[in-house]
């Protein structure tokens, strides 16, 4: 029985020396340093950005009365704005925001959450906002 010598993986070939003029490209050559980045830069701190949050919501809720057409263009709005102030200031992570909206009609509401994240970058803050006829709860869930 007689062994084939194995080649020598040490030095791996991108393209065929016929393609490089008979010189081997090496893989090593075409290396780029990792650019991965594992930690975030600016970790999502709910503080930060609550106040402003609350005061979007303010601004748009504010002085209407509870029709759900109304509510839902408004709210698609405010969640457009609220997005695009977290980006801004954080990157790196992915934004959920959710608002729920309903009349004031003598009803209890109860709302409820449950969520698997990593607990040393993902984090969340909830705002309730009520007014006579409307109230409006807006969730913000930053996910690294």
């Amino acid at each position: 029985m007689s062994r084939s010598k194995i080649p020598d993986t040490d030095h791996f070939t991108r393209n065929t020396e016929a393609d490089t003029g008979g010189q081997p490209e090496s893989c090593d050559e075409q290396a780029v340093p990792d650019n991965y980045e594992l930690e975030h830069l600016h970790k999502f701190q709910p503080f930060l950005v609550r106040e402003k949050c609350e005061e979007l919501v303010r601004e748009e809720f504010k002085g209407i009365k509870y029709d759900h057409d109304r509510c839902r263009s408004v709210s698609e709005n405010l969640r457009a704005k609220i997005l695009d102030l977290l980006k801004k200031l954080f990157d790196r992570y992915r934004f959920v925001v959710q608002i729920v909206t309903g009349g004031k009609a003598g009803q209890s509401v109860l709302a409820n959450f449950e969520a698997v994240w990593d607990t040393d970058f993902d984090d969340y803050f909830m705002i309730t906002y009520k007014q006579q006829d409307l109230y409006a709860f807006v969730m913000v869930f930053a996910i690294y």
